[in-house]
């Protein structure tokens, strides 16, 4: 009897985890290889100068690519974010949170009134630092350890904090 319960339980347990256990994720940013084919499940809003929301973008327009699949980065950008790699690498007086590849249609930039895209992510840490292609983007708290960041480009994006 008491191994038909734990195999009902272990059955039990097995079913009960959801997807969303297995995917992978730094600091709150899916890190899956993105794109249309299987992006992550990540909406990003396009904001005008009002803070007022003009549109999003669906999951399916965005690429989120890190070191492991820099062959989905364009070429152009590839050296760039390698450049960024490394330097991250030599950083010794802050904590590194994420480093990756954000890439998402032309199209999207050069939509009437387009601001900055509303960037979320999670980063656990004080004096928290949101560069894309070494450029600081503004940080604004949501709650506690959860943020957004204000980007008006896009590329290659190093998260520090202290």
């Amino acid at each position: 009897m008491k191994r038909f319960v734990v195999i009902v339980l272990s059955i039990v347990l097995v079913l009960s985890l959801s997807i969303s256990a297995f995917a992978a994720t730094s600091d709150g940013v899916a890190t899956n290889t993105g794109g249309a084919a299987g992006g992550p499940s990540l909406l990003l809003g396009i904001y005008n100068s009002s803070d007022k929301k003009i549109t999003v973008i669906p999951a399916k327009d965005i690429g989120i690519f890190t070191i492991y699949s820099l062959d989905k980065i364009p070429e152009n950008d590839q050296t760039s974010f390698l450049k960024a790699s490394e330097e991250a690498g030599n950083i010794t007086d802050r904590t590194i949170r994420s480093l990756y590849y954000l890439w998402i249609p032309e199209s999207y930039k050069q939509i009437d009134g387009f601001a900055y895209v509303r960037y979320p992510f999670t980063c656990a840490g004080k004096n928290i630092t949101f560069t894309v292609n070494g450029k600081e983007m503004e940080v604004c708290p949501i709650s506690e350890n959860s943020w957004y960041a204000k980007l008006t480009e896009f590329g290659t994006i190093l998260i520090t904090c202290d």
